[in-house]
């Protein structure tokens, strides 16, 4: 490589070039053109570091001076002078310059001041920079996208079991409210419930939950409503059994206090009564044994006289 050369580009930012050129599907041709060095060296670094380029397709062929239609070659120049960013103008006035002293349409445009050395190899490399960019916004814009779907999976999943706890949640409730309005009922019981332990029943004067499971509210204004306790939302219910369940327990040991207090006297009550039974039993036995004994006496009485 020329010394002119060897200060413009270092060995790696050389190679990387070629391969980013590679990578565009040109030639080697192309890539000398673009590079403005000799195809001689191109040839020697894409041999060396295995770079694979597209074979040329130029035919060594006589220019003619006819105006007809452009060959491949041409619109091939006319799109790297275009993808450097030249206007139109500064395109056609490449081409003629080039024509005139016989050089590449890139040192011709380089020589009109149109681009500075090594201006070509830098946009070449922004090119590769900007494609890498798009690569990597795909790429950022796949994950949100898979992320955003993982999301609504968690959601389907998440609201067919929250389907399902709904439903089992208004079930247990309703059963719940009917056993407690069954075990009110058995006790004759009703509960006076403090109007803080439910906030969500504002404006609450008392409240009381009555043997028939009935919820009754009391207004700040003396209004009164009632309901079935099963008729309020599941948030109420759970404040309400919060509420009741250890005034339910002392009440119940109350219950089953009073139930003792009954069975021991029943207890005492029969042993003293089948005491009396026994000896009232006793003395009748006891006097049947006497009258058997007085009958056998009698019958051996009367058997010696015979």
């Amino acid at each position: 490589m020329s010394k002119e050369r060897e200060e413009s580009y270092g060995e790696e930012e050389f190679v990387a070039n070629l391969e980013t050129l590679a990578k565009k599907r040109l030639t080697m041709e192309d890539a000398a053109d673009i590079l403005d060095v000799e195809l001689k060296y191109v040839k020697e670094y894409t041999k060396r570091y295995g770079i694979n380029f597209v074979p040329s397709k130029r035919k060594k062929a006589k220019r003619k001076k006819s105006k007809a239609k452009p060959s491949r070659e041409e619109i091939d120049r006319i799109q790297k002078l275009k993808q450097i960013g030249l206007t139109e103008d500064q395109i056609k006035r490449s081409l003629e310059v080039a024509v005139n002293e016989k050089v590449s349409p890139m040192e011709a445009a380089r020589k009109l001041g149109f681009i500075r050395s090594g201006e070509s190899s830098r946009r070449i490399a922004d090119d590769s920079y900007f494609s890498y960019a798009n690569m990597e916004i795909e790429k950022t814009r796949t994950e949100i996208e898979q992320k955003f779907f993982d999301f609504l999976k968690v959601i389907n999943r998440e609201t067919l079991q929250l389907s399902e706890f709904l439903v089992e949640e208004n079930k247990l409730s309703h059963e719940l409210c009917k056993l407690l309005k069954n075990i009110l009922k058995r006790l004759n019981a009703s509960f006076n419930i403090p109007p803080e332990a439910i906030p969500e029943l504002k404006e609450t004067k008392e409240i009381i939950l009555n043997a028939e499971g009935h919820l009754i509210i009391i207004s700040d204004k003396g209004e009164v409503d009632s309901k079935v306790l099963e008729d309020y939302p599941p948030d109420v219910i759970l404040m309400v059994f919060c509420s009741v369940i250890p005034k339910l327990g002392r009440l119940v040991e109350l219950y089953r206090k009073k139930i003792s207090l009954r069975v021991n006297f029943f207890e005492k009550t029969y042993r003293e009564l089948d005491n009396l039974y026994r000896a009232f039993a006793t003395s009748e036995q006891k006097k049947a044994e006497d009258r058997l004994e007085i009958d056998k006496t009698k019958k051996l009485l009367l058997t010696s006289a015979s």
